[in-house]
């Protein structure tokens, strides 16, 4: 379990399973919703891990 911190709603919307990465860039990851919409997670905590920036985040880490 990942905590999320500074979300916000995008405009985005999408048929992918709820909790999926839709996109990712330097702005935030962008997380698929139950109701079909997304948010962008600007900053995140991985379990055991230090809050960091989503962009801090995608240069150390691999996502399928």
């Amino acid at each position: 379990m990942y905590k999320l911190f500074s979300p916000r709603l995008s405009d985005r919307r999408t048929d992918a399973a709820p909790g999926s990465i839709v996109s990712r860039d330097r702005g935030g990851l962008e997380i698929a919703c139950a109701d079909g919409r997304c948010i962008i997670a600007a900053e995140l905590q991985a379990p055991g891990g230090r809050r960091m920036s989503a962009a801090d985040f995608l240069r150390g880490h691999t996502l399928e």
